[in-house]
């Protein structure tokens, strides 16, 4: 168990580094074929939604803890579940003193970790948001993309660039990376309902991905 704790986080953090290398390459990819056919600043058709979403920091808050804790919850408890089953062997059966010590360093490093990872995830997207012209994302959904200002220069994202839909709250995060997500505000629609939109974005992004 103490070998296992020690060796599986150098085992599936590189495997998960090239999972996310590949995924990145195939985006990149898919991006370069559909900018040979749609220009990089223009929408076709007419907005179905149109969004503003304030990201003050009690949002950008929110997030960082939903990201930390409940969008990972499967390997945290797997962590927590490795972490008590070594401590339990190192001091219910009888080990070197050296072991003991060891076990304890990496359940405390574990849980370490745990603690200060939502306070630094903060940190980064306060960064992120910060480097636009506004606090104010927004958003106008087109029937094959949509396009953000506010909190970056105006960008039009294919709906195959969000990897991911998870909601929390009044929140809608759409993932375009592992730990970066554009914020919906449920309150924020000023075109559409945001009932119809789960069902939109849940359609465009389960058919484009």
């Amino acid at each position: 168990l103490l070998i296992g704790a020690l060796v599986l986080p150098l085992v599936y953090i590189p495997v998960k580094s090239r999972k996310e290398k590949r995924r990145k390459a195939k985006l990149a990819e898919e991006l370069s074929e559909y900018h040979k056919t749609h220009s990089a600043d223009t929408v076709e058709g007419e907005a179905a939604f149109i969004n503003s979403t304030d990201c003050t920091k009690e949002a950008i808050h929110h997030f960082s803890y939903f990201q930390a804790y409940r969008k990972n919850i499967g390997e945290l408890a797997f962590g927590g579940v490795m972490c008590v089953a070594m401590l339990a062997a190192a001091f219910l059966v009888e080990t070197e003193w050296w072991m003991r010590l060891v076990a304890v360093g990496v359940a405390g490093y574990y849980v370490y970790k745990i603690a200060v990872t939502p306070s630094n995830l903060e940190k980064i997207q306060r960064k992120v948001y910060g480097r636009g012209p506004s606090q104010t994302a927004h958003y106008s959904f087109y029937p094959n993309a949509f396009r953000v200002s506010g909190i970056q220069s105006a960008s039009v994202i294919p709906y195959f660039q969000i990897t991911d839909v998870r909601r929390s709250g009044q929140y809608l995060y759409l993932y375009y990376g592992p730990e970066n997500a554009y914020m919906v505000d449920q309150y924020g629609f000023v075109l559409g309902e945001f009932e119809d939109f789960l069902k939109f974005i849940e359609e465009k992004t389960r058919r484009e991905k």
